[in-house]
């Protein structure tokens, strides 16, 4: 496991329901996973999120 199967995790739970999930429920997900795979997921998804919300902004002008 790595900051990528973080990345994919956060991207399959917010789609399925919603809710980004917390980095306490990262933690116990991905118990004895480095943290700082932890943190390159959740910072990949935080870029990802940040272009897509860009983009969907630009649609809806």
């Amino acid at each position: 496991m790595n900051r990528w199967t973080v990345f994919e995790y956060l991207k399959s739970r917010t789609l399925a329901t919603g809710h980004i999930p917390t980095r306490q429920e990262l933690e116990s997900e991905f118990r004895g996973l480095d943290p700082e795979e932890i943190d390159g997921g959740i910072q990949e998804f935080g870029q990802r999120l940040g272009n897509w919300m860009k983009e969907e902004s630009l649609h809806a002008q």
